[in-house]
């Protein structure tokens, strides 16, 4: 499927040592020889400034943008800087996590995306995989049980016949496309849902405004690194995030999204 106006490509960025900066310039490697003349976005929020002139000289040489944050606001609210541009300019915009490498094909895949009424789906994911080859993402579903949230399939091979297909369902915003259409109806991520919350909640205002997310197997990203230990810091923080989101949608129906076998 092609389109007249190219998607905004916008990566948000949370820097904290060389760690991080390595897995980034992977990531912006792999988009630039991904996707011919791409328009991408990188919204750094207000890392380290010993690190802030790599950055800038690697987004500088692959003809990308680059947008500091004066102040550091979270993941969610640098996604929205790139959002809202799209947004004003009627553009579609895909979000690509900083620690993941596209494969070939990715943003053409997303685009051609349907949904169950054949329409172009609102929002679509890819399937994102460890750095071992296991699954780190392939949508995300509600467990009756646990009364959470959970990657479908996490740990999986990367080639589970099951994770080859395609699913109606929330996504990552390791890598998303949002179509303008969704975004005119949802607007932009709740920044005070940081993290994985605040895309699952646009997935679920989404659905709450008649349109699908699906998730789109053969649109593939790495991840470059396996996922590391939180703090103690970032437990509580994430545990916060976890309880705003649970109050936010508090009553909510999530049955379509509880699979068969639990």
């Amino acid at each position: 499927m092609e389109t007249s106006v190219p998607p905004m490509i916008v990566i948000p960025v949370r820097l904290r040592g060389a760690e991080e900066l390595d897995g980034l310039l992977r990531c912006l490697v792999a988009t630039w020889s991904t996707i011919e003349d791409a328009d991408v976005l990188v919204v750094d929020d207000h890392g380290p400034a010993e690190l802030a002139g790599h950055l800038a000289a690697a987004a500088s040489e692959l003809g990308f943008e680059l947008l500091r944050r004066r102040e550091p606001g979270g993941l969610a609210a640098a996604a929205n800087e790139g959002l809202s541009r799209a947004l004003a300019a009627g553009r579609d915009a895909v979000l690509l996590a900083a620690d993941v490498e596209p494969q070939p094909g990715w943003l053409e895949l997303l685009l051609g995306r349907t949904d169950t009424e054949d329409r172009p789906a609102a929002v679509a994911g890819g399937r994102i995989l460890l750095p071992s080859g296991l699954l780190a993402h392939a949508g995300m579903y509600f467990s009756a049980f646990r009364r959470e949230w959970f990657h479908r399939y996490r740990f999986g091979p990367s080639e589970l016949p099951a994770a080859l297909l395609p699913c109606l369902c929330p996504v990552s915003g390791a890598m998303a496309l949002i179509r303008h259409e969704a975004a005119q109806h949802v607007s932009l991520l709740d920044e005070s849902l940081d993290d994985d919350y605040a895309v699952l909640d646009y997935c679920l205002r989404v659905f709450g405004a008649g349109l699908e997310c699906v998730y789109e197997p053969s649109a593939v990203g790495r991840r470059v690194r396996e996922p590391r230990e939180y703090e103690r810091d970032e437990l509580i923080e994430l545990q916060d995030i976890a309880t705003r989101f649970r109050d936010k949608h508090r009553g909510s129906d999530f049955s379509l999204f509880v699979p068969e076998v639990l």
